[in-house]
């Protein structure tokens, strides 16, 4: 197996497709409120194919890669004149004007924490061509376990015994792991392939799918979605055609992660206002009927805003310089591991689910214990966690909705 320490980066990789330069080549379906609201009237499904309606077809060149944990995410440029959207067309919420946006790929072949989480060797032609040939026995008799099942839709499968460690340092498929039901340890590559592929194509379906259903927040909560994509030429001909898809999303430029408030905001005095503000962006992204799994520092940005000061100290003068005051909002990303309310899930049960798993705490206690450890002194102000108890109810059972 594949130790956590001998996996190379995706990035260092010799067949590495998404180098900074390289011209990505793809078809682009423009997301409408039409496909939202389907979405959003069918929670529990995942997002569907692409519309049927004509793609626009762009290039992108990649500036840089981002991250290559469950999805491969990069930074590119529009670089062949097409115009990205200045405002949301649901809430009318203004978006910047740039060429600047983040391509999150469903490409197994260089999500490094997905295929680490598998014990996938890392991506080779050779691979690819194993994965092929097992992908010509039959479909009946192709797979031990299904990541399909809609009674338990997240059947993955882990070497990991207990489930008590995943083998990612990024922990973002911990939830995975811990719902192991069959060891892949005896699998071909090619049979491990294929299964990542269907984890892959989940993760994307489900990620989608929730951001149809934010629709009404994106571009101020979560990052505003411009399109699904499809890429129209991967690797080589020899190989296959190889089916990858992904969404091109707003690119939120300044900003940074929870995890790295003590480097970028050393004022400790404002350490409660952005806590209090991340704690409330998972309350809203709740209240609109989605549990996510994944919450965690790294997944909630922090974006610098300026707001001018309503009084000025000489209104009346030409000459007065307008002053603004330094402001934080908290934006949510990353929902791969996420789901909505169910079809057959009543309020209560889903309130009580939400409860249980404690999406407010998980950034809550997890910051105030992070920026404790930062703060220059025992005097120094810092963020302190309250609990907000909203999704308490009189009747609940701690003893019948913990594990």
């Amino acid at each position: 197996m594949v130790k956590s320490d001998n996996v190379a980066s995706a990035v260092e990789q010799e067949h590495y497709a998404y180098r900074p330069g390289v011209v990505i080549h793809a078809d682009l379906y423009v997301e409408n409120t039409t496909s939202m609201e389907n979405d959003a009237d069918n929670p529990i499904h995942e997002a569907e194919d692409p519309p049927e309606q004509s793609p626009i077809s762009i290039s992108l060149t990649v500036v840089q890669t981002l991250s290559t944990t469950l999805s491969c995410v990069l930074l590119v440029d529009v670089s062949d004149g097409y115009q990205l959207p200045t405002s949301s067309p649901v809430t009318s919420t203004p978006l910047p004007s740039t060429s600047k946006a983040v391509l999150k790929l469903c490409d197994r072949r260089f999500s490094a924490g997905l295929r680490e989480d598998y014990d996938a060797a890392i991506w080779t032609p050779q691979v690819e061509r194993k994965h092929r040939k097992f992908m010509t026995i039959p479909e009946d008799v192709r797979f031990a376990c299904s990541a399909n099942s809609e009674d338990d839709s997240w059947r993955y499968c882990s070497s990991d015994e207990d489930g008590s460690a995943s083998k990612s340092r990024r922990k973002k498929s911990t939830n995975m792991a811990k719902k192991k039901r069959v060891s892949n340890e005896h699998w071909s590559s090619g049979h491990r392939e294929a299964y990542i592929e269907q984890v892959a194509q989940k993760l994307y379906r489900t990620e989608v799918a929730i951001y149809r259903q934010l629709r009404e927040l994106q571009g101020e909560d979560v990052p505003f979605i411009y399109g699904t994509v499809r890429l129209q030429k991967v690797g080589r001909r020899s190989l296959g055609k190889l089916d990858v898809r992904g969404m091109l999303m707003q690119y939120i430029d300044p900003s940074f992660s929870l995890r790295d408030i003590p480097e970028r905001i050393p004022d400790q005095t404002r350490w409660q206002e952005v806590g209090e503000a991340a704690v409330k962006v998972v309350q809203v992204v709740g209240d609109y009927g989605i549990l996510n799994d994944d919450v965690r520092l790294d997944n909630i940005l922090v974006v610098p805003t300026r707001e001018e000061d309503e009084k000025q100290a000489d209104a009346d003068s030409e000459d007065q310089p307008e002053r603004s005051t330094q402001r934080f909002k908290t934006v949510m990303i990353d929902f791969g591991i996420a789901r909505a309310q169910r079809k057959n899930e009543t309020d209560d049960e889903f309130r009580r689910e939400r409860r249980r798993c404690d999406e407010e705490g998980a950034v809550g206690y997890v910051l105030e214990k992070h920026l404790m450890k930062a703060k220059q002194s025992s005097n120094c102000p810092h963020f302190k966690y309250r609990p907000s108890r909203r999704l308490d109810r009189p009747w609940d059972n701690d003893e019948e909705d913990n594990w």
